[in-house]
C-alpha cells in the first residue's frame, strides 16, 4: 500500500464498506488488517507457491491461484498440481483461474477442490463487454500460439 493511489482507493473502499477487496503483487498484510476492521474480506492473487504462502500468512480470506492459461497474468503452474499443494496448508477459500472457459472446466475445478473460479477472457467477446470491436475480433480469431508474454 505504498503509493498514494492505493491509499486513496482503500480510503474510498472503507468509506463505502466494500465487502470484498482483491489484491495482487506484494504483501497484502496491511490491506488485510485494514479491510478486516470494517468487516470486509480480502482475496489475493498468487502465481507461485511462495506467493500463496505469503498470502496465507498475511491472513487473507481467499487465494486466487493464477495458473497457466490465465491470459496475460503470467501464471505458469498447472492447476492439477498447484491447487492440491495450496490446499495442503490453507483451508480458506481457493479460487482457480486460468484456461477455464467451459462447463467442463468449471466441473474439473470443482472436482479438484476449488471453491470458486475466475473466468475472464471468455466474457470479453460478449455484447456487454466494453472493449473495441477490433479487440473482440482479435480475441476470437486468436489461438494460444498468438499470445506474446511481455
Amino acid at each position: 500500500m505504498a503509493c498514494e493511489r492505493n491509499i486513496a482507493d482503500l480510503n474510498l473502499c472503507e468509506e463505502y464498506a466494500v465487502p470484498l477487496i482483491a489484491t495482487s503483487v506484494g504483501d497484502p498484510a496491511s490491506v488485510v488488517e485494514r479491510v478486516h476492521q470494517w468487516g470486509g474480506k480480502v482475496i489475493h492473487d498468487a502465481i507461485t507457491l511462495r506467493h500463496a504462502r505469503k498470502a496465507a500468512a498475511a491472513g487473507v480470506d481467499g487465494i486466487v491461484l493464477v495458473c497457466a492459461g490465465a491470459s496475460g497474468h503470467g501464471g505458469h503452474l498447472n492447476p492439477f498440481s498447484f491447487l492440491p499443494l495450496i490446499r495442503a496448508f490453507y483451508d480458506g477459500t481457493l479460487i482457480l483461474a486460468g484456461g477455464i472457459g467451459t462447463g467442463a472446466g468449471m466441473r474439473a475445478a470443482q472436482l479438484l477442490g476449488a471453491d470458486y473460479i475466475y473466468m475472464g477472457t471468455r466474457f470479453i467477446g460478449t455484447r456487454e463487454a466494453q472493449v473495441s470491436p477490433h479487440y473482440k475480433e482479435q480475441l476470437l480469431s486468436s489461438e494460444p500460439d498468438d499470445i506474446i508474454m511481455t
